[in-house]
């Protein structure tokens, strides 16, 4: 697992200003950061799975409007 900064960020999944995540993050809309030393960054393996959420909802394979229904839902089916 690798921890990406803003910039990281924005080339996986689209230009986005540093507010914008935020307000995206808060609204669970997005993966919200971890802290890593004073700064905080996103894990690579969370922005894959908003990648693949926001591809289920393009697709219509999921209901889930928030990322964290979405990542409940991803755990209920794993573990059945």
């Amino acid at each position: 697992m690798r921890l990406l900064n803003h910039d990281q960020v924005n080339e996986l999944t689209g230009k986005r200003s540093r507010i914008q995540r935020w307000r995206d993050a808060k609204a669970d809309r997005f993966p919200p950061p971890v802290r890593d030393g004073d700064r905080k960054r996103w894990p690579d393996t969370e922005i894959e799975s908003y990648l693949r959420w926001r591809i289920a909802v393009r697709d219509g394979a999921t209901k889930a409007t928030r990322w964290s229904e979405w990542v409940a839902e991803q755990a209920e089916e794993a573990a059945a």
